[in-house]
């Protein structure tokens, strides 16, 4: 089932380093996509992500200290 997920604001704890290799590594996000991605974050805008459900990645998603909200 694919879902989206809308990552709507980062908390006190996010790094942006670490981000951009979860968007790498999870979602083979380019170098480019993946800074693009953390700047938006960090600049109040919103990010969309489009995936495949898998409840391993939403754990994942959890401790990467972004707020975000789940559509299917």
């Amino acid at each position: 089932m694919k879902i989206t997920i809308t990552i709507t604001n980062w908390n006190e704890g996010f790094n942006k380093v670490q981000f951009n290799k979860f968007l790498r590594g999870q979602l083979s996000y380019t170098i480019h996509d993946a800074k693009k991605a953390v700047e938006n974050i960090l600049n109040g805008e919103e990010v969309i992500l489009e995936l495949e459900y898998d409840s391993g990645f939403i754990a994942l998603l959890d401790k990467q200290h972004v707020e975000y909200k789940i559509e299917k």
